[in-house]
């Protein structure tokens, strides 16, 4: 459930919350003025007063944190509202309410705090990866590309970013030379990660290179790939590029029974039985795939109705 559905609680809150900013900000005046004694110019006190916002904020994000980590998500996110109103938040709220709202998976609120994170804070590697995660998930993979590749950058360790963006460039991009060398690298930093092998698969065989493509979705599936249905998909469409039909098929089948939901495996089926010569088969795998589909792939539509229609 996301933050809007939740304004119920979130009043419930309210007074909790500023109650506690009020006491968080009057022990701060408090820390302040005893600082303050020991100088004994205006200029040294002015000075000191001149942080307390910025002081106070971070008590308040800190504060916010605790919450969210302990479960909280909705205080959490209360306090850090609080923050956001007192007027001229830092980076580190926005990008501590982006990680909030994705924990409770409102991505549209993430992606936008994450974004005024990046602008206050464009060399924070966090707050960078954190947008390239929300904009895949979102399935904004045109704006995904950037943050990904400043989270690589100021960070080069992070082999999600760099499998986020194989993913991007193999499924959606049409990019496979950087996909191949973007999940090559993923692999060089964690050599057991299967879904960098699966989509570096997705780019072998896009580009023609079957036997690697049959190789690395092998080798994804050994690893226990948590979406097994894709690596098969796309180790039975290798195998029937190579025009080894039984193995085709028996990757098809297991891929189906996997996720009978993934439209993409009933095209690749339709083809088959189409190679196979069995016409009402394919028509229907054909079928299948378009009444699942949003964006159906144009040869697939003329494929069914050259054998008759939907």
């Amino acid at each position: 459930m996301t933050i809007q559905t939740n304004q119920i609680e979130k009043k419930q809150l309210w007074g909790v919350v500023i109650a506690q900013a009020i006491v968080l900000v009057i022990l701060l005046l408090f820390v302040l003025r005893a600082c303050t004694t020991n100088f004994g110019s205006m200029n040294a006190q002015a000075l000191t007063l001149q942080s307390e916002p910025s002081v106070a904020q971070d008590m308040l994000i800190t504060h916010a944190e605790t919450e969210i980590q302990n479960d909280n998500v909705i205080g959490g996110l209360a306090l850090l509202d609080v923050t956001i109103q007192q007027g001229q938040p830092s980076a580190r709220v926005y990008g501590a309410r982006a990680a909030a709202y994705a924990r409770i998976g409102d991505y549209d609120n993430a992606v936008t705090d994450y974004r005024q994170a990046v602008v206050l804070a464009p060399d924070n590697a966090d707050f960078q990866f954190g947008l390239c995660f929300v904009e895949v998930t979102m399935g904004n993979y045109q704006d995904a590309i950037s943050p990904c590749s400043s989270a690589i950058q100021l960070n080069p360790t992070n082999l999600l970013a760099w499998n986020n963006r194989c993913y991007i460039r193999a499924y959606h991009l049409g990019d496979y030379e950087g996909a191949i060398s973007d999940c090559t690298q993923t692999i060089a930093i964690n050599s057991v990660h299967p879904y960098a092998y699966n989509n570096r698969a997705r780019a072998y065989l896009m580009t023609g290179a079957y036997q690697q493509a049959i190789n690395d979705a092998t080798r994804s599936l050994q690893l226990e790939n948590s979406y097994s249905h894709l690596p098969l998909t796309n180790r039975g469409t290798a195998y029937l590029a190579l025009g080894q039909a039984q193995p085709a098929f028996n990757d098809y089948q297991a891929a189906i029974n996997a996720n009978p939901n993934y439209d993409e495996v009933y095209a690749r089926l339709g083809e088959y039985y189409r190679w196979q010569n069995q016409p009402t088969l394919a028509r229907d795998a054909y079928c299948q795939y378009l009444s699942m589909t949003d964006t159906p792939i144009q040869l697939i539509v003329d494929r069914a109705n050259e054998l008759g229609g939907c």
